[in-house]
């Protein structure tokens, strides 16, 4: 995917796949390209689980940090409450206010469930939504 892609984050991304369960490890310039990084995994047919530990080299300011770190919290915290939504099926990325969700949603509804509760969260500014529904042919 990242190839398809025309990325040249290929060398520094490091990709382990086991029972459906993809681990991101490396490195990459911007939070941007940690994030497209996530969703192009979750575009892969079979993937279930994208666990994301790249590691970015440009830097923020550390209150910005704190803010998506806290808003990311607080949205996973959302997320294994409510009992409609399968959180384990859904990636969280919080970059300067923006919410990236990703992942997979068995239904609309769940999907929409998701992006409300990220839309509620103190921090957010915006929510940029990857999820794709299970019936998706991708899949």
């Amino acid at each position: 995917a990242f190839i398809r892609d025309g990325s040249s984050r290929v060398a520094a991304v490091d990709v382990s796949v086991g029972s459906g369960t993809s681990l991101l490890t490396g490195t990459v310039k911007t939070p941007e390209e940690k994030i497209l990084a996530t969703k192009l995994t979750w575009e892969v047919r079979g993937v279930r689980e994208v666990v994301n530990e790249l590691q970015i080299t440009d830097s923020s300011s550390i209150k910005d940090i704190a803010k998506d770190l806290a808003a990311s919290a607080t949205l996973r915290t959302k997320l294994i409450s409510d009992s409609g939504i399968s959180s384990l099926n859904f990636s969280i990325d919080v970059v300067n206010g923006t919410v990236y969700l990703s992942g997979v949603a068995a239904n609309a509804d769940e999907m929409n469930r998701v992006v409300a509760h990220a839309r509620d969260v103190r921090f957010t500014q915006q929510v940029v939504n990857y999820i794709i529904l299970q019936s998706d042919k991708r899949l």
